[in-house]
């Protein structure tokens, strides 16, 4: 008899016990991209796990994945409660701050800009003169043209002044040539209205050239420098305004681009965003620095982004952060377990382990 209350009572113990440890067990929404997390297809591995696996080893915590393949799909599930962290490369913004809670930053990134650097080539020179804003504008200029010496034949074409009164064709031909030759300050003298009317058109001309001269010439100089460069198309912020930037739909890079005047093109993954880039249907592509870097040392198998600029300043400087759900208890005793590994060094060996071109 007493061997079977003792019995009983084991199992309900085993049964009690697993039961608690469930309940503190962690689920963690794991997000990301390389290095910070990679899908071995057997396993997960990356500087956020083992990060977080060397924290949770400290704090000797039980725990159990569950994957996402972005981090908003992440944090939405830490949102409805279906994970109670979500790891990853996530950044901590004021946006994402108002919504979650986050641990201590465990390593501190930020946004780089990678950039399509062409070859130079006679084509790279001549290719800016072929652009659709180039014949635009060119289109534009002749049309005025065209409509500045059709006004002068007219109303010198019923006067003696002979270049303009032998037939449209000839006339408005001399028109645009006195107009072309009158903004280009090289008259020969040959050409010269003879009426008020024609002197006022002229003179209205003449006042039109003067204030868009500087314009005209400084945006041909700009596609002559443009065409000298060639290179890298995107090398700073100067060069971002107007420019096809792709980005990640609700990503810091989105709000950075937006804020340089960039035009945006989405793309869901930093894979999408190499691809659109090195087939040149992007200028840049925005995204955090350190991801940027080790995909282009370490490419996709079959790629090679030896046509690929990255700059070398970084933007709005950000952590990485564990994010809980606002009030969550648990996020003291996180912060204990990260400040210990990180005072140990561990945090340090492991970035520059994953990250060796990047550590400090």
């Amino acid at each position: 008899m007493k061997a079977f209350l003792y019995l009983a009572c084991s199992v309900l113990f085993i049964v009690v016990a697993g039961e608690a440890r469930a309940q503190q067990e962690i689920k963690v929404g794991l997000a990301g991209s390389e290095p910070f997390v990679i899908d071995t297809g057997n396993d997960t591995e990356g500087l956020v796990v083992d990060i977080w696996e060397g924290l949770a080893s400290h704090g000797k915590l039980g725990f159990e994945y569950i994957h996402y393949d972005s981090v908003e799909k992440a944090l939405a599930g830490l949102e409805t409660g279906v994970v109670h962290v979500a790891a990853g490369p996530i950044s901590v913004t004021h946006e994402r701050e108002e919504r979650y809670d986050f641990t201590r930053p465990f390593y501190q990134a930020g946004l780089g800009i990678l950039s399509k650097n062409d070859e130079f080539s006679l084509w790279s020179r001549v290719k800016p003169f072929f652009s659709k804003s180039f014949f635009i504008a060119l289109t534009v200029f002749l049309i005025i043209l065209a409509v500045v010496g059709t006004l002068i034949w007219i109303v010198e074409r019923r006067t003696d002044n002979e270049p303009f009164c032998n037939g449209p064709t000839k006339g408005v031909g001399n028109g645009i040539w006195l107009a072309l030759v009158t903004m280009t300050t090289v008259g020969y003298g040959d050409l010269a209205p003879k009426t008020t009317i024609g002197r006022v058109v002229l003179g209205c001309w003449m006042v039109v050239t003067l204030i868009s001269a500087t314009s005209l010439l400084a945006g041909l100089a700009g596609t002559i420098t443009q065409s000298a460069r060639g290179g890298v198309r995107v090398k700073n912020l100067t060069q971002m305004p107007g420019s096809r930037v792709a980005v990640v739909k609700n990503s810091p890079g989105e709000d950075f681009t937006k804020q340089n005047n960039g035009r945006s093109f989405y793309v869901k993954t930093l894979e999408e965003g190499f691809e659109k880039l090195s087939a040149g249907e992007v200028d840049a592509f925005v995204f955090d620095y350190p991801q940027l870097s080790y995909h282009l040392e370490n490419p996709i198998e079959g790629h090679a982004y030896t046509d690929l600029y990255l700059a070398e300043k970084t933007y709005q400087e950000q952590g990485y952060a564990f994010a809980l759900r606002q009030e969550d208890t648990r996020i003291e005793m996180l912060n204990q377990n990260l400040l210990s590994i990180k005072e140990a060094g561990v945090i340090d060996d492991l970035v520059k382990e994953w990250l060796p071109s990047l550590a400090r």
